[in-house]
């Protein structure tokens, strides 16, 4: 036997089925099923060239798959914004049943005051009159003088109507004067409007009384000067007006004066109530007794 011719040969058949071992190994792989390449090696082989072919058919249709996304995306933010919207009707309708909440407690708590409802429509033209307009007027029984307040305190005075709406001078308007009274130490006073600064101002605190920064000040009730001459009681007893936050005293003067920090926030200002009717205070006759005093 000549060997050196068989070496050939068997090198070349070795060569074949280390081939063939690879071959499968990698069906083996692509596939992901060792046992289907052995019993079904059509089907394995079949499997292998469906993942090729789906790889290409997805390279393909990927511009349609991106175009699909992108008609969800703007689909979903429609849908957001939508919700978006819903979800400020809602707030909205929260803060005015929160609104119609505080007058109807304040109506609780002042069972003798008769009131009408009224919406803030407007502000007046000229800028330098603190007013507002309301939707109530001679039609709704609201007439000149009339006291107007919300939740938190007063608001002003009724200063013109007409048939379905009304113009409201502010509290802090130049011309604005309310009789009031300082809750602890019980001196009376007239507040005013200090003009475009925001604030008010309490004249007339006799200087023996010792006012208190934070002291709450409220309507006197009393007769006093007012917007119109024929209504100046037309401001019941007991309407929150601010809060004191300066003292201006001085030795040299009969009388005092507190700066004063409205309790309502007019820029905020919806919801009032116009009040048509009360009974003012009526301090009646001084006995000889209190005239002695």
């Amino acid at each position: 036997m000549d060997l050196n011719n068989s070496r050939p040969k068997l090198s070349w058949r070795v060569f074949v089925i280390l081939a063939a071992i690879a071959v499968l190994l990698f069906l083996f792989d692509a596939t992901g099923n060792s046992f289907a390449i052995v019993t079904d090696p059509l089907t394995a082989l079949m499997n292998w060239t469906d993942l090729r072919r789906d790889a290409v058919v997805d390279s393909i249709t990927g511009p349609n798959d991106l175009e699909t996304a992108l008609q969800e995306n703007t689909a979903l933010q429609f849908r957001i914004d939508q919700l978006e919207r819903e979800n400020e009707e809602l707030r909205n309708v929260e803060g005015e049943y929160r609104r119609l909440l505080e007058l109807y407690n304040r109506t609780l708590e002042t069972p003798d005051l008769t009131r009408v409802l009224a919406y803030v429509i407007g502000h007046g033209p000229n800028p330098l009159f603190r007013d507002v307009i309301i939707d109530r007027g001679a039609g709704d029984a609201v007439r000149v003088g009339m006291a107007v307040e919300s939740a938190r305190g007063l608001v002003g005075q009724v200063y013109r109507t007409t048939q379905n709406s009304a113009q409201v001078v502010l509290l802090t308007d130049s011309i604005s004067r309310v009789p009031a009274r300082l809750s602890d130490s019980r001196a009376t006073g007239i507040v005013r409007g200090g003009g475009t600064g925001g604030f008010l101002i309490m004249d007339w605190v006799d200087l023996e009384t010792q006012i208190t920064v934070g002291e709450i000040v409220v309507t006197s009730g009393l007769a006093g000067d007012s917007v119109q001459e024929e209504s100046a009681d037309r401001f019941p007893a007991g309407i929150v007006i601010g809060r004191v936050i300066e003292v201006e005293r001085n030795e040299a003067e009969l009388f005092q004066r507190a700066i004063i920090q409205p309790a309502v926030d007019f820029d905020e200002l919806e919801l009032a109530f116009v009040i048509t009717e009360f009974t003012p205070v009526d301090p009646g006759p001084l006995d000889d007794a209190e005239l002695a005093e």
